[in-house]
């Protein structure tokens, strides 16, 4: 395994995952105890390499394949990982299905975690099948647990969700304020900064302002990803 992490961590994940397969073949053959967990990180490999039908195959396989030390925080972590892909798959109710029973899980062993991990992707899931109420409910648990533990990665991805939210719902004043709080979150802390999502996030607000009829405003917001973005 030791090849594949050295991949994953060049970011060559296609590579780090081919790697991992062939670690887990032979510890398969072993019959080694280790299989399990070499399994599960082809899976997070793949995720990585945005390969999310093959990583939702493999955590399916994993569920299936209990590891003694630790097994149900292992199983809530499977379920959060195969509704993660089924989830960018746009297969949202198979998703809800895995996330749910990955956030009782979780409750059961108090990983919260993992729990506000599942929330997040089940509210993005809720909002994505037209069920605002759920994706609020849901969301609500993951900004408790930010905020209780400072956690600015969970504080940016489940306020971007809720703001999804409002918007889906055209509670565009809301949106507007979440989108907004986001990018700050974003922008103040510098170990998750994504300039991927901060052009997104920054469309969205202009999206916002645009429903609120601040079109000259959302110009502007445009004008401005379009300079930045060129000059990267």
């Amino acid at each position: 395994m030791g090849i594949a992490f050295a991949h994953y961590k060049l970011h060559n994940h296609d590579e780090a995952a081919e790697s991992a397969q062939q670690a887990y073949e032979v510890l398969e053959e072993m019959h080694s105890p280790r299989s399990g967990i070499a399994l599960r990180n082809i899976g997070v490999f793949y995720q990585e390499a945005k390969k999310y039908f093959e990583s939702a195959e493999i955590f399916r396989k994993a569920i299936n394949i209990p590891l003694f030390e630790d097994e149900e925080l292992t199983m809530a972590k499977d379920y959060y990982n195969l509704g993660f892909a089924l989830t960018k798959l746009e297969q949202f109710n198979e998703a809800i299905a895995a996330l749910t029973r990955g956030k009782e899980l979780a409750s059961k062993v108090t990983a919260p975690i993992v729990e506000a991990l599942c929330n997040e992707q089940l509210a993005f899931c809720f909002v994505s099948i037209g069920e605002y109420d759920a994706g609020l409910e849901a969301v609500r648990f993951s900004i408790d647990y930010a905020l209780l533990t400072g956690d600015d990665s969970r504080m940016f991805q489940a306020v971007r969700v809720r703001g999804k939210i409002h918007a889906a719902r055209s509670d565009y004043e809301s949106a507007l304020s979440d989108f907004k709080a986001a990018k700050s979150v974003n922008l103040e802390n510098t170990c998750i900064t994504d300039w991927d999502a901060i052009y997104e996030i920054e469309e969205e607000i202009a999206m916002a302002l645009e429903q609120l009829g601040q079109n000259d405003e959302a110009q502007e917001v445009r004008r401005r990803i379009k300079a930045v973005s060129n000059s990267n």
